[in-house]
C-alpha cells in the first residue's frame, strides 16, 4: 500500500482547498441563512453565528482556501517547482480546518480563531513567497504583498472584533488583495488555457491591463485607509471593473460556451467586475 503522501488528494494542492472550501461555503451559507431568516443579519444573535463570524469566515476563510488553491497551483506552474510538499500541505489544512471548527464551537468573542486562521495565511505566504524568491520572478511579488496584507487585516480584524463598525470595515477592506491576486491570476491564466482548450490564438490584455487588474484593487484598499473623497474612490473602483470588461470582452469565443472550466473561469471575472461596479455605485 502506498504511502499517505502518494495519495491522490496530495498530488495537487488546489484539490483538498477547494473540496474544503466548497464543503465549508455551502455549510457556513446554509448556516447563515438560518441566522438571516431568524435574527436579520444576526444582529440580535449572540451565540458563535453572529455577523463578525460571518464576515471573518467568508473572507478570510473561504477567500483564504480559494486563493491557496488557485495561488498555488498557478505559481506552481510558473515557477516550475513544487508548491505543497505533503507534509506541510497536511498542517496548512489542518490549521484551516481548526480556524473553521474552532470559529463555530468558541465563537466570535475567542481568540483562538482568528490565532489558527492567521497562522494559516502566514504559512500560505511563507510557501508562496519561497516559489517567488527561488525562481527569482520578481513580477509575482504583488502576490506577496496582497498576501501579506491580508494576514495583517486578518490581525487587525481580530484586534478590533469587539469594535463593531471598525470590523466591518476591515472585512470589506480584507476583499480587495483576494480580488486582486484572483484578477491578476485571471489575466495570466485565461488567455492560454483558452488557446489551448481551442485551438485559438492566445487573446492576451497586455501589461497595463495586468497591472490594473493586479494592482487597482490594491490602491483602493489605501484609498480606503486615508481620508479622500468617496467620488476619488468610486472613479478608481469602476475603472477597475471597466478595465476587467475590457478584458472578458477581450478574452470571450464562442466557443467558450464547450468547455465548462473556460466558462466558469469567464463566470467568475465577470461576478468580480460587477461586484466592483455595485462598489462605485454605492
Amino acid at each position: 500500500m502506498s504511502a499517505w503522501r502518494d495519495w491522490p488528494v496530495f498530488s495537487a494542492g488546489f484539490r483538498p482547498w477547494f473540496v474544503l472550501m466548497l464543503t465549508f461555503a455551502s455549510l457556513a451559507m446554509a448556516a447563515w441563512a438560518g441566522v438571516w431568516l431568524t435574527a436579520g443579519w444576526g444582529g440580535a444573535l449572540q451565540g458563535p453565528l453572529d455577523w463578525r463570524w460571518h464576515a471573518h469566515e467568508m473572507v478570510f476563510g473561504v477567500g483564504t482556501a480559494l486563493v491557496a488553491g488557485f495561488l498555488t497551483t498557478a505559481a506552481q506552474n510558473w515557477t516550475g517547482r513544487r508548491a505543497w510538499s505533503p507534509a506541510v500541505l497536511l498542517l496548512a489544512l489542518g490549521l484551516w480546518l481548526a480556524a473553521r471548527v474552532s470559529s463555530v464551537v468558541a465563537g466570535a468573542d475567542a481568540l483562538i480563531p482568528y490565532l489558527l486562521s492567521v497562522a494559516t495565511e502566514l504559512l500560505l505566504l511563507v510557501v508562496v513567497a519561497r516559489l517567488i524568491l527561488l525562481s527569482r520572478q520578481w513580477h509575482n511579488l504583488l502576490f506577496v504583498l496582497a498576501l501579506l496584507l491580508t494576514v495583517l487585516l486578518d490581525v487587525a480584524f481580530a484586534a478590533q472584533r469587539d469594535a463593531i463598525a471598525l470590523a466591518g470595515w476591515i472585512a470589506w477592506a480584507g476583499l480587495l488583495p483576494i480580488v486582486s491576486m484572483l484578477l491578476f491570476i485571471a489575466q495570466r491564466v485565461v488567455p492560454p488555457f483558452s488557446a489551448n482548450r481551442l485551438g485559438i490564438a492566445p487573446r492576451r490584455t497586455g501589461r497595463t491591463v495586468a497591472a490594473v487588474l493586479g494592482g487597482g484593487p490594491l490602491v483602493l484598499l489605501g484609498l480606503l485607509a486615508v481620508p479622500v473623497p468617496d467620488e476619488l474612490r468610486a472613479v478608481v473602483t469602476a475603472g477597475i471593473a471597466l478595465t476587467a470588461g475590457y478584458a472578458l470582452v477581450r478574452w470571450w469565443h464562442p466557443a467558450m460556451m464547450r468547455e465548462p472550466m473556460l466558462w466558469l473561469l469567464f463566470a467568475g471575472v465577470l461576478i468580480v467586475s460587477l461586484g466592483l461596479v455595485w462598489l462605485a455605485l454605492e
